[in-house]
């Protein structure tokens, strides 16, 4: 009966910060973080909403980019890659790698055929390894 009556005194509220901050895509599910010190910003792979999150640390705003397609859970952080040279994003996801190209906000998805675990990018050619 304790259980009831605290349920019963309980109030649940909802708040959607999305809507306040201008927010299109929900960023559930952080997975992968890395910095991005020429941009002032920290990227953030959300696997719950096939997202990633570009935080400006200069302007203390937000914007997400909606991937189209969710990275494995059990995926580590040589899953992720930011080439300093230009800023684009490359993420391992289910059977593909994900290009994010923030500046313009076009996300392409490149199948592999295997599952890659880690990958790296050569800043000079932009050449992108796989493992």
């Amino acid at each position: 009966m304790l259980a009831g009556s605290l349920a019963a005194a309980c109030q649940v509220r909802v708040v959607d910060f999305l809507k306040d901050r201008g927010l299109d895509v929900n960023a559930a599910g952080p997975l992968l973080v890395q910095a991005d010190p020429a941009r002032h910003r920290v990227v953030l792979v959300n696997t719950i909403t096939a997202s990633i999150s570009l935080i400006d640390t200069a302007a203390g705003q937000v914007r997400n980019i909606a991937t189209g397609t969710r990275v494995p859970q059990f995926l580590k952080g040589e899953a992720l890659a930011v080439n300093a040279g230009n800023g684009h994003i490359y993420v391992i996801a289910d059977h593909a790698v994900v290009a994010v190209f923030p500046e313009t906000g076009k996300v392409f998805s490149i199948p592999t055929g295997d599952q890659s675990e880690s990958l790296a990018v050569d800043e000079g050619s932009a050449t992108l390894f796989l493992a």
